[in-house]
């Protein structure tokens, strides 16, 4: 038996060690088992209420790719604290075989209680969260109330702790009661300079590249999507923080936006709170760039939004709705293969609209020297042309074969149990008619016995389901294959994003687009996994 581990921990704050504790415990069960660990996937100081976590994400690929037939996690709030993903995730690998315990909390996927004890768990996940989340916004509120600041470090200033003189700490040392900002002599220039020059018609972009010509150095990572690699360079999007940011002009304001996440998409998005919930406070020592030039700079960049929303409401006049999904087929694999960034739209209209850097086009060629662009149509007919010749080889359909048999080798061996599933179903409806009568509604032995037996009969009835759609024949396998990539292309033209997420389960979640040597035009190196190919055919075409 093949055993993977699962840890995590959210805060940075906690040890590095965490995840061996918790990789302790699930070892000590492997160990008396028997089982062979194949693979420990680590996420630190990552919420678990987020979705994308680089290992919680390969950890789901490999368990779709059979790579291992049971996941141990030290409690089931490691695996997650957002109930419905969690729920998604484990019905999904319970459904394709995969086995989860739960060392410390005793639960155990086999078990026909395993439904009531995840949802109860669950529940208790999210108000932690909840809880913690009251908790933490009380105590920073507190601290912005007494003029202590309660955010991350601001560029063009420094974090200073302020030492209560009575108190000690349990190192004998002054206690910290808190956290003031001071004006950082080497910085403060770049922030007028900034300023300055957007009050004299600079783009953002040209004072980003003007930064990265210099070498300045960056905010850093605070500046940048959680997802991009480089973490150097100046972009656009971080002098237009900058250029909004009221502390320079001597005005702390917390609490004046929250974080929401959209309950489909999982993303995260800010949301203004009502004046009334905010904290502020004029603190002259604070102040970088005088009233007039803040005035200057504020009209201009209302000016800039203003001439956006008439943008915008001119495309949903025309019918369309603006800041819907990407509606390009690779926006989401195609990377920068010189800075890591993504390529994206940078231009153009229509068929003329072309992918190019968004590290260049944000930073400028400073950022990053990649100003290369390819045509959209040119971009989606040759790769897609490229992924079709590259699958009708007989090479891959023979590999695919070999693949798609070994893993259903692999697979849970489902026994045929339909006299116990028709048991199962009229003791059921049995227990729920008894129930109904209102005589029996608070037997907790009836309430528990219905629990058991319809845990089983969902066990049952997914075997059952999932033996009819498995294709054993080499010679059906073939022709499955084939008209899966004879369909290659209707299939994807028909939901951009459900297409960008079959292609990256076909090719990887990147695909480095990098000049070419002649320096004339841009060149993808495209490979093909074949177990992912397996993994997704088999989700939609063959499982």
């Amino acid at each position: 038996m093949r055993a993977a581990i699962y840890t995590r921990f959210s805060s940075d704050r906690q040890r590095q060690t965490s995840s061996e504790d918790q990789a302790r415990n699930c070892r000590r069960r492997i160990e008396a088992e028997g089982w062979q660990l194949v693979e420990h996937y680590r996420d630190e100081a990552v919420s678990g209420s987020r979705r994308d976590r680089p290992a919680y994400q390969r950890m789901l690929k490999a368990a779709q790719a059979r790579q291992f037939e049971t996941l141990l996690v030290d409690d089931l709030s490691r695996f997650g604290r957002d109930q419905v993903e969690s729920e998604r995730a484990i019905l999904r690998l319970e459904f394709g075989g995969v086995r989860i315990i739960a060392v410390s909390d005793g639960y155990d996927s086999r078990s026909k209680a395993r439904k009531v004890y995840r949802g109860v768990k669950a529940l208790m996940n999210e108000l932690y969260l909840d809880d913690l989340r009251d908790e933490t916004h009380r105590g920073l509120e507190g601290q912005a109330l007494k003029q202590f600041w309660a955010g991350g470090k601001p560029y063009g200033y420094r974090l200073v702790r302020i030492k209560d003189p009575v108190q000690r700490d349990a190192y004998g040392e002054p206690l910290t009661v808190g956290t003031r900002l001071e004006v950082n002599t080497e910085t403060v220039g770049i922030v007028r300079e900034i300023f300055t020059r957007y009050a004299d018609g600079w783009s953002p972009r040209a004072i980003a590249d003007e930064l990265n010509r210099r070498a300045i150095a960056s905010p850093g990572s605070a500046w940048r999507g959680r997802k991009v690699r480089r973490l150097s360079g100046w972009l656009g999007s971080a002098v237009k923080a900058i250029l909004t940011n009221a502390l320079y002009r001597g005005e702390y304001v917390w609490n004046a936006t929250t974080w929401q996440k959209d309950p489909d998409t999982g993303k995260r998005r800010i949301v203004k709170r009502p004046q009334s919930e905010w904290v502020r406070h004029v603190i002259p020592e604070l102040r970088i760039i005088e009233e007039s030039v803040w005035a200057r700079v504020q009209a201009r960049h209302a000016a800039a939004m203003k001439a956006g929303a008439n943008v915008r409401e001119g495309i949903k006049r025309a019918g369309h709705r603006p800041g819907r999904n990407p509606a390009y087929l690779f926006s989401s694999l195609l990377k920068c293969g010189v800075c890591g960034g993504s390529m994206v739209i940078v231009g153009g209209q229509g068929k003329w609209k072309s992918y190019g850097c968004a590290t260049h086009k944000e930073g400028g060629p400073h950022a990053c020297g990649n100003g290369l662009t390819a045509k959209l149509p040119v971009v989606e007919d040759r790769l897609l042309q490229r992924i079709k010749e590259d699958l009708f080889t007989p090479e891959v359909a023979a590999e695919f074969e070999q693949r798609y048999l070994r893993a259903l080798a692999r697979r849970p061996k489902p026994v045929r149990n339909e006299k116990r599933i028709a048991e199962l179903r009229a003791e059921v409806e049995n227990l729920v008619a008894a129930i109904a009568t209102g005589a029996l509604r608070s037997s907790k032995s009836l309430a528990a016995r219905l629990s058991a037996a319809e845990g089983e009969l969902d066990r049952l009835q997914a075997q059952q389901a999932a033996r009819g759609k498995v294709v054993k024949l080499p010679g059906q396998i073939a022709e499955r294959f084939r008209r899966m990539v004879e369909n290659l292309e209707t299939e994807l033209g028909r939901d951009v994003p459900k297409a960008r997420t079959a292609l990256r389960q076909i090719l990887g979640d990147e695909i480095p687009v990098v000049p070419h040597e002649s320096g004339n035009h841009l060149v993808a190196r495209i490979g093909l996994d074949g177990q992912a190919l397996v993994a997704a055919a088999g989700s939609g075409f063959l499982w």
